[in-house]
């Protein structure tokens, strides 16, 4: 702990000692308070005899009489010998050095950590410049000029007021290629810099005509960290044993998806389990491919293996080759994605299993009542089947497409993706059209809130060509307008010659009319004969003609907020298909308010059936029917009532499906500062049933079980859990889970355990793994302070880093644990050790973290994070009689969180 001056002196800093011994005398610590006290007066106002002040504005140099700042020798009459306190002289005035800072230009942050060399204007000591350089300012994008020349005999003015174009002299300072004297001042006119050593900031001012132009990219390629060697790996365990009428059914789901970091490429894999007691077990591969980024072309990533190709314009073939494909993420501003969701009712507690390509790509145990799934990874835009069974045994299916809508984009802004490789035939058999294809995909902002698209997919049997574009009228609302042709050559077909062509388009409309967000969606097919290049590749010469493909499906919504009476939402879809088959239909509507704090939500479903009847899309009846269904919830807020600690609601649901009622009631809540949920309900009506679950969600874990009962003879239970594996050159760290798609921090204090930062706590060797960073982009991981345990120390309580996508980056604090001591030292010869002096631990790894105190009154200086023996140094003047040594051992059974106090002379 470093002993703090009145302002006249620098703030938790040290003054220069002359080789001396002996301590400030106590009428220079006098004259030094008085001056402290003078300089809120005026002219008049101060005492004769205090030092005289230079200058004016706000930066007063204090000029001190040598005889009131002699050491005291206690008396001996040994001579005199004087502080230099020259560089304190100004306020705010500091010691050169190398200091960490951030910094801002314009009250901009540009920059949250970096260690800058300070170094002192010649003619004014302890008024510091910051030792910058051209591509640090064009990094800070800030344009500036070749330093100027030292003119001789100038220096800044004595004040904060910007200093335009102002060199110091030579005297005391050396210019060179990293350090320009004058730092930001000699490289930029009219500008000023400003280095608040308190809160380690310096705060750089330029001329708005100085500032370049924005950066395309969120922040400069030679900042991103390409992390460390390392293999992540995320793995989702689900599984559930359910029992209807004595026959017994179980099925079990594993998802491993895993990366190895090497040298900036991302080598990624998922891999899949499904087991059931009726269809035995499976495993199966998603993507396998290797990923590195570049920052030409506006920045994007290239990828080599087992991909899907981007979706966005021509759709998406599952292939083995090579892409290039633009990151938004990389750009400033960034794009953000969207992902759609799973939505639905389960009528009991179910399973739901989504299936992509004839894949089990997902699957997840719901309770009663409404749900939406989003975390499941999901290849392309290809359309995926939903099964929802129920646990009576019930199953449900139906398909969702994946409709992308194109973007609108800033005028230059622009996204591309480049494919090229063999794909893979998701059918039966093997497939009678040529599997090398080339797709293209490109998306330009031409301004006037216009954008053009346009994508291509050539192969020898092959090819579709898609164009379209997004306009945005302030008064009709955001239109989208695509449309695609495609052409397949029949004479790979026995008795087939031609082409069959095709015709698809897709419009989407958006507005928000009178408070209330609209939207509607299209796609229609002009003939059935248009084909996706991966159902081209699956026909056979009986499924050729068939004509049972999807004929036109329309989507309508309706959103509407009523402020204090809640919120109602409408939404409406049709999809009919070729060759007679039936017309499906489905309506919504939703309402949604809280009334004294008691949530109350209504949801009301229709879809029917209608036409002929036949083989669905999905391979499950499509005959006449429709299916009516009515939800009421009522959520009870019992921890406010019951005045709780923990969170704690009832709940009530009514619920209607095709004249079948049910009612259900229970708890729900969570504990333990929320690392613990449960719930609990029981239902009654044409059902009778109960339901209870608890999950615990721990440092490196989630883990959930239920129990659910339906009936007298139908009862199963349900179980997973989900977590992640970290595995890197110091080691293995566990976590709740790692991002893949994002970025991830492995923290580094070692030995330190318990300490909390960025939101996780660090092990007992001091690791922890923060997730979700924002790849291309300044993350700052901060040190949770307030819960510093008293016996830590950490060199920074914030460090920052800009890593890349998929990488774990490493960041280390160096910190200790250890004791709190209060020494009280003394010279072996004699004497007391000189006030200010510097107490340093003498280190035995040279990583370890610096231990130092100032010498205070009496000998006296704490220090803090110290092992329970060593060796101290103490400095006070330069050669070998301006220093000593002292060895120190803390009683045995000291405590770590109370104050030793210990006697030791220095030798």
């Amino acid at each position: 702990m470093r002993k703090q001056w009145s302002e006249v002196s620098v703030r938790r800093s040290r003054a220069v000692l002359h080789p001396a011994g002996g301590r400030l005398s106590l009428c220079a610590l006098a004259v030094m308070m008085s001056v402290a006290s003078a300089q809120g007066m005026g002219a008049d106002a101060v005492p004769a005899g205090t030092p005289a002040v230079s200058g004016g504005g706000g930066d007063q140099a204090l000029t001190f009489d040598d005889d009131f700042m002699s050491m005291a020798d206690g008396g001996k009459g040994k001579g005199k010998d004087h502080v230099d306190l020259s560089y304190f002289a100004h306020r705010g005035g500091m010691m050169p050095g190398d200091y960490p800072v951030q910094v801002k230009v314009n009250d901009k942050m540009v920059d949250d950590g970096r260690m800058l060399t300070f170094r002192s204007w010649p003619d004014q000591p302890g008024k510091l410049y910051a030792c910058v350089t051209r591509d640090m300012l064009t990094e800070w994008g800030v344009k500036s000029e070749e330093p100027k020349a030292v003119a001789a005999g100038k220096t800044p003015p004595a004040t904060d007021a910007p200093v335009a174009a102002v060199a110091p002299a030579a005297t005391g300072a050396s210019a060179s290629a990293d350090c320009p004297v004058g730092g930001v001042v000699s490289m930029v006119p009219w500008s000023s810099e400003k280095f608040d050593y308190n809160k380690k900031l310096l705060a750089i001012t330029v001329p708005q005509a100085s500032l370049g132009a924005v950066s395309e990219m969120r922040t400069p390629p030679s900042r991103w960290d390409e992390g460390i060697p390392a293999l992540l790996m995320n793995y989702n365990y689900s599984g559930s044993q359910q029992s209807n009428q004595g026959e017994r059914n179980g099925s079990d789901f594993l998802s491993l998806n895993g990366q190895l970091n090497v040298m900036g490429w991302r080598v990624r894999s998922g891999l899949a389990w499904h087991r059931s007691d009726r269809g035995g077990s499976d495993w199966n591969t998603q993507d396998v491919y290797a990923q590195h980024d570049y920052s030409f072309m506006r920045g994007g990533q290239f990828s080599v293996g087992r991909l899907t190709s981007d979706g966005s314009v021509v759709d998406s073939v599952p292939f083995t080759g090579v892409t290039m494909a633009s990151d938004t993420g990389m750009l400033n501003p960034s794009a953000t994605g969207y992902k759609p969701a799973i939505t639905g009712i389960a009528n009991s507690p179910a399973t739901v299993t989504v299936r992509q390509f004839g894949k089990v790509i997902y699957q997840q145990n719901v309770p009663q009542g409404p749900f939406a799934l989003t975390d499941f990874n999901r290849s392309g835009n290809g359309d995926v089947e939903v099964e929802i069974r129920e646990a009576d045994g019930s199953v449900r299916r139906f398909t969702m497409s994946s409709a992308v809508a194109p973007m609108l984009m800033n005028a230059g802004e622009m996204g591309y993706s480049m494919s090229a490789g063999q794909a893979q035939n998701t059918g039966s058999g093997n497939s009678r059209l040529s599997t090398s294809f080339a797709q293209g995909n490109l998306s330009y902002g031409t301004g006037g809130n216009t954008s053009l698209l346009a994508g291509m997919l050539l192969s020898q049997d092959y090819q579709q060509i898609s164009a379209g574009g997004g306009w945005y009228s302030g008064l009709l609302g955001a239109f989208s307008l695509t449309s695609s042709l495609s052409a397949m050559r029949l004479s790979s077909f026995p008795g087939e010659h031609g082409q069959l062509t095709g015709v698809s388009s897709q419009f989407t409309w958006s507005r928000n009319i009178g408070g209330a967000t609209v939207g509607m969606a299209a796609t229609r097919y002009g003939s059935k004969n248009f084909h996706t290049y991966s159902d081209a590749l699956g026909m056979t010469p009986d499924t050729l003609r068939s004509g049972n493909g999807q004929r036109a499906s329309y989507q309508v919504s309706l959103s509407r907020s009523l402020g204090v009476f809640g919120s109602l939402t409408l939404t409406g879809n049709q999809t009919q298909y070729w060759g007679g088959e039936a017309t499906q239909r489905g309506y919504t509507v939703s309402y949604s308010t809280t009334v004294k704090d008691v949530g109350i939500s209504l949801a009301a479903g229709l879809n029917t059936t209608a036409g002929t009847s036949g083989s669905g899309q999905g391979g499950f009846s499509q005959g006449p029917r429709n299916d009516r269904s009515m939800t009421l919830n009522i959520s009870l807020p019992l921890a406010k009532w019951l005045g709780g600690s923990s969170a704690m609601s009832g709940n009530y649901m009514y619920s209607r499906y095709n004249g079948r009622a049910n009612q259900q009631a229970g708890v729900s809540g969570s504990a333990l500062d929320s690392k613990v949920n449960y719930s609990a309900s029981t239902g009654w009506g044409d059902s009778d049933s109960s339901n209870t679950s608890v999950g615990y969600s721990g440092k490196y874990a989630a883990m959930s079980a239920g129990y659910n009962m339906s009936g007298s003879d139908n009862h199963g239970w349900s179980y997973g859990m989900s977590g992640a594996v970290l595995v890197h050159p110091q080691g293995i760290t566990l976590a709740k889970s790692l991002s893949l798609d994002g970025a991830n921090a492995l923290i580094e204090l070692p030995g330190v355990g318990g300490v909390r930062i960025a939101g996780v706590e660090t092990d007992w060797r001091g690791y922890a793994v923060v997730s979700g960073l924002t790849p291309y982009d300044l993350n700052k991981l901060s040190v949770n302070m307030t819960n510093l345990p008293g016996n830590v120390e950490v060199d920074s309580s914030s460090k920052a880093t800009v890593p890349t996508r998929g990488s774990v980056v490493r960041v280390r604090f160096t910190g200790s644990q250890g004791y709190r001591v209060l020494f009280t030292l003394a010279r072996a010869a004699g004497g007391d050790i000189p006030f200010g002096a510097v107490v340093s631990l003498k280190k035995q790894d040279k990583q370890a973290p610096e231990h130092t105190g100032i010498v205070g009154d009496s000998g006296q200086a704490y220090m803090s994070g110290l092992p329970d023996k060593g060796k101290l140094l103490v400095t006070w003047a330069d050669g070998s009689d301006g220093r000593c040594t002292a060895d120190y051992s803390l009683p045995q059974g000291a405590d770590e969180k109370r104050l030793s106090q210990v006697t030791a002379t220095c030798r």
